[in-house]
């Protein structure tokens, strides 16, 4: 098994769209395992879609602690977990903007 990637994407996915082109192509040596977008309604989700690649949202939004902050531990948990079940064993942040936890 070759590597497979993971793209976490924030804004309009235009890097992530080059990245899974040149691996759809054979250009990159890497299967596409799945995009993570941090929010529904970015343009990389669209990108995703019309790409045909797994795709999940993420939203720190989603792990708010008590305080309104996003929860660090579980937001890095689901992502984590996220990239777990695609297999993804290399991850780019093509123009992700949520801090990554370090969980991850």
């Amino acid at each position: 098994m070759g590597e497979r990637l993971a793209s976490l994407v924030s804004g309009e996915g235009t890097t992530m769209e080059r990245v899974v082109i040149a691996c759809q192509s054979g250009e990159v040596p890497m299967d596409v395992a799945c995009v993570v977008a941090s929010s529904p309604e970015i343009g990389g989700v669209r990108r995703a879609r019309e790409l045909g690649v797994p795709l999940y949202i993420v939203n720190p939004r989603n792990f708010l602690d008590s305080s309104g902050e996003t929860d660090q531990e579980l937001f890095g948990l689901a992502l984590l977990k996220v990239l777990e079940d695609c297999g993804a064993t290399v991850v780019t942040q093509n123009g992700w903007m949520p801090k990554t936890p370090d969980v991850v």
